[in-house]
């Protein structure tokens, strides 16, 4: 395996630890996982720039209810920004 796709599976595993700790209410560790995937996914290169963007949209989302409750709300908006903006550039083969 190539270390592209050895990042790329590292972050899915990330990304889907992630969604499992949701499920069971982890709050804290749902974010932790979701930030590590994050570097993960840019590894790769352009091609995955779209689960990078899922990523931080579900990070993002998290992070806006988190700081919501907090009347903080602004604190997930770069990530947010980040996510939508993120789809528009090349992507791979």
């Amino acid at each position: 395996m190539s270390a592209h796709g050895a990042s790329a599976k590292n972050a899915l595993c990330e990304t889907e630890s992630g969604a499992i700790e949701e499920a069971a209410s982890h709050a804290d560790a749902v974010e932790v996982h979701r930030r590590r995937a994050l570097p993960m996914w840019n590894q790769p290169g352009p091609y995955y720039a779209p689960f990078c963007a899922s990523t931080l949209m579900n990070l993002a989302s998290r992070l806006g209810s988190l700081y919501g409750e907090s009347a903080a709300p602004e604190r997930g908006r770069p990530l947010l920004n980040e996510a939508i903006v993120m789809p528009r550039t090349p992507m791979g083969p």
